[in-house]
């Protein structure tokens, strides 16, 4: 969407595509890319305004693009029954780093959140699952939880506290 001009907005491009529900953007080496939820991996061309899809992980609900504050590399957090973590320097060639099992001792499939900069020289992770406490007609939801996870070395994550 242009919206240079705010009263005539236009549409620049569009790619019809699943897993709208949050994005993430990242410009790696001066491109840039989109993440769906789903995780449909999109680059978009500056100079000719097309939007082309690179590739596609398994993901369900959520997924978060950051940097590694120790390495630089760009991750890719997102899950499908919990958290996996992807090395996305090359966005079209995702490399799976870590594929959680549920036997962890977190929930992080919906909310994953780097902290920025290190914390007591490690990279922490907050994970949250979606709850759905307090929801109406929300039975059975999941206790409100943050885990926090140190990432360090993102292949190898360690839950080291729960905060509720």
């Amino acid at each position: 969407m242009d919206v240079r001009d705010k009263t005539a907005h236009a549409i620049v491009e569009f790619l019809a595509t699943v897993g709208s529900h949050n994005i993430a953007v990242a410009n790696s080496s001066g491109v840039d890319y989109i993440f769906t939820s789903a995780v449909t991996i999109l680059k978009f061309d500056r100079t000719t305004s097309e939007l082309s899809q690179v590739a596609e992980l398994p993901g369900v609900h959520d997924a978060t693009a950051v940097r590694h504050p120790l390495t630089g590399d760009w991750l890719l957090f997102t899950g499908t029954g919990e958290t996996s973590i992807y090395n996305i320097n090359d966005p079209a060639a995702p490399q799976l780093l870590y594929e959680g099992t549920g036997s962890e001792g977190w929930t992080g499939w919906h909310e994953q959140t780097l902290v920025p900069g290190l914390v007591d020289g490690r990279v922490i992770l907050l994970l949250s699952g979606e709850s759905f406490v307090g929801t109406p007609n929300a039975e059975g939801g999941l206790p409100d939880s943050v885990f926090v996870v140190n990432v360090t070395d993102p292949s190898k994550p360690e839950l080291v506290g729960t905060w509720k």
